[in-house]
């Protein structure tokens, strides 16, 4: 790969760090200028981010690609941070993929550099309580929240994961626990699970157990109902800020690009 393609990649992360999306179209033209592998140009950039990745968990090691491009490998690993990298590298490893998908290569490469200007980490204080206040729930919020702690301490795998994912505490008393089902999820509730988790909670409580299971009703507000309206509110706060953002717009008038909603992933 010649060293013109390394410098447009490099254009490419600096417009991206300053958010200038002059330099992301001049960038664009030039590769359409050179007649490039689009294919090929994404398989570089994945490399770069991977190695500045790299950069920033060992700083005081040198690799291959670091050794060839140290002061731009450097610079893109302190103007970057961490998570920032992590989500480029799964947008251009997806945009990658869609390369096929696309009408042309070109328009597919063109939009995985308009995903990667666009799309920043969202970091959301208390994300768990967006929606779950408003929601009606059977057992007591804090035994809930002490069902899902304990499900993070057992030694769970399988379905019984899923079936306590599904669960909420109802009662924990000497040597019984009694746990709430989503009805929805009815399917999950087995003798061979149960006895599963059963036993799991017992090495972890340190004594016999004796777990009853009993479905709630279809309101009942499970650590894994928990986890997916978080992520449902972190996806329409994302949505919001990217039909908000007046220089994605731009970019997507002078490509005739548009955003595909179920594209776009939260980290």
């Amino acid at each position: 790969m010649g060293s013109i393609e390394h410098d447009d990649l490099f254009i490419f992360l600096e417009a991206i760090a300053h958010q200038d999306a002059s330099k992301i179209q001049i960038a664009l033209q030039q590769l359409a200028n050179h007649h490039c592998d689009y294919y090929q140009i994404s398989d570089t950039l994945i490399s770069v981010l991977h190695h500045i990745a790299l950069l920033q968990l060992f700083p005081s090691q040198a690799f291959d690609f670091y050794t060839k491009h140290p002061e731009k490998i450097k610079q893109f690993a302190q103007q970057f941070s961490p998570e920032e990298i992590q989500l480029l590298y799964q947008i251009a490893l997806l945009g990658r993929r869609d390369l096929a998908l696309a009408p042309t290569p070109k328009q597919g490469f063109e939009m995985l550099i308009i995903r990667l200007f666009t799309f920043k980490p969202v970091f959301l204080e208390n994300p768990t309580s967006l929606q779950t206040d408003t929601l009606a729930t059977t057992p007591e919020k804090s035994e809930s929240t002490e069902w899902e702690k304990l499900i993070l301490q057992l030694k769970l795998s399988g379905l019984a994961h899923v079936l306590a994912q599904h669960c909420v505490l109802h009662q924990m008393q000497d040597h019984e626990v009694s746990l709430l089902l989503s009805p929805q999820q009815q399917a999950l509730l087995n003798p061979e699970t149960q006895a599963r988790l059963e036993k799991a909670l017992a090495e972890h409580l340190g004594k016999n157990i004796k777990l009853t299971i009993k479905l709630g009703n279809k309101n009942l507000v499970t650590p894994a109902e928990k986890k997916l309206q978080t992520e449902k509110a972190k996806q329409e706060a994302l949505l919001h800020t990217v039909k908000k953002d007046e220089k994605l717009q731009s970019l997507l008038s002078t490509f005739s690009g548009t955003i595909q909603t179920d594209s776009i992933e939260t980290f």
